[in-house]
């Protein structure tokens, strides 16, 4: 979250214009705001949700892993044998 934190940042602060900025504050003021107030009145709830996030990022990292060994070890452009009774 700190990585995405700094990256959205980071391009935000590109831009000159002083309202883009007051934006990404405010919504990121807003973001943590509301998931204080989840955590506050919804705790089981907000757990729950963080639990599911937290198990399809590691899912999603898996599946980026395997395509990355796939494509470093040249399998990716692997060439489909023809079935010799379909003529």
């Amino acid at each position: 979250t700190h990585g995405t934190k700094l990256g959205l940042r980071y391009a935000v602060d590109a831009s000159p214009e002083p309202v883009t900025n007051g934006l990404a504050n405010l919504a990121e003021l807003t973001t943590i705001a509301s998931i204080a107030l989840a955590v506050w009145n919804h705790p089981y709830l907000t757990l729950s949700v963080a639990l599911g996030l937290l198990v399809l990022l590691i899912l999603l990292v898996r599946r980026i892993v395997l395509a990355l060994r796939r494509l470093l070890s040249g399998q990716w452009y692997r060439a489909t044998v023809a079935d010799p009774e379909s003529g």
